[in-house]
This record gives structure tokens, C-alpha cells and sequence, in this order.
């Protein structure tokens, strides 16, 4: 019994360009992914349904961001806004002082003093549960487009 294996040369040249070849398809798909991850997150997560939009400036925050060092490709989604990581992670208020000048919508004829006691506030995740809720797709989607690379070289 004998066999014969034809195309190996050509095997053989895809896989020695299929680091270089690899690495820009993860790239791009990552890209591609961090830019769904941030239109899911702010479509889906910080119009009302995690955190409720005031003045748009924690859903405005929202980027995508991918780095490559040629091993490892990361991609990250993150905001700038001081209190994006307060509502993601949860955390502490603690007690404080505050000058009260309106009750149930009314305007106080003499301001007065308040202290709000300390408070814990439960994390509203909206970059990470947004990476959940997307995380299946984006790995069949990345493993798509690297077999679809190698089946095409």
C-alpha cells in the first residue's frame, strides 16, 4: 500500500508565510470586533438599559483600541470619563455633606445642610457584560476568517 501527497511544496510555503499572514487577519478581525463591541455597548448598554443617558459624555467615552506585537494581539474597549470605572466596578460613596436647595422639586426658601451616609453602589457592567454578550460571536467569527486564510493560500 502506497500513497502520494501532492501540493506539500505549496503547504509547506503557506505555512512559512502563515505567522505574517495570521497576524494581520487577527488584527483586522479584532478591529473589526472592538468597533462592534463599542457600537454594542453604546447602542445596547448605555441607552437606558445599564445606565440611563444624561449628558452622553460616559457613552461618547467609549473606544476601541488594538495593539499587535507581533505574538500577541489585544484589543480593548475603554472610556476616559472618571466615573465610567465607578459604574463598571462598583464602589464606595462615602459619607459627605451636601447643601440642599430643592425638595420633591420645590426650591427651599433656606438652604440647608444634608449628610448623606456612606453607600455601596453595585457595579452596572456595561464595557464587560457588552464583551459577554458578544464573546461567541467573535470567536467564531475569528476563527472563520483564519481557516478561511489558510484554506486560501
Amino acid at each position: 500500500m502506497s500513497f502520494e501527497i501532492t501540493g506539500l511544496d505549496a503547504m509547506i510555503a503557506v505555512l512559512a508565510k502563515a505567522p505574517g499572514l495570521m497576524e494581520k487577519v487577527v488584527v483586522a478581525k479584532m478591529r473589526d470586533a472592538m468597533i462592534q463591541l463599542e457600537r454594542h455597548v453604546k447602542q445596547n448598554k448605555l441607552t437606558g438599559q445599564v445606565l440611563h443617558v444624561r449628558t452622553g459624555n460616559l457613552r461618547n467615552s467609549i473606544h476601541p483600541n488594538v495593539e499587535s506585537n507581533g505574538k500577541t494581539v489585544v484589543g480593548t474597549a475603554r472610556t476616559d470619563v472618571k466615573y465610567g470605572v465607578f459604574w463598571e466596578f462598583g464602589g464606595i460613596v462615602p459619607q459627605h455633606n451636601r447643601l440642599v436647595t430643592k425638595v420633591f422639586g420645590h426650591e427651599l426658601k433656606f438652604p440647608v445642610w444634608g449628610t448623606w451616609k456612606e453607600r455601596t453602589v453595585a457595579p452596572r457592567s456595561f464595557i464587560g457584560s457588552g464583551m459577554q454578550d458578544l464573546l461567541p460571536l467573535f470567536q467564531q467569527k475569528l476563527g472563520t476568517a483564519v481557516i478561511a486564510e489558510v484554506l486560501r493560500k
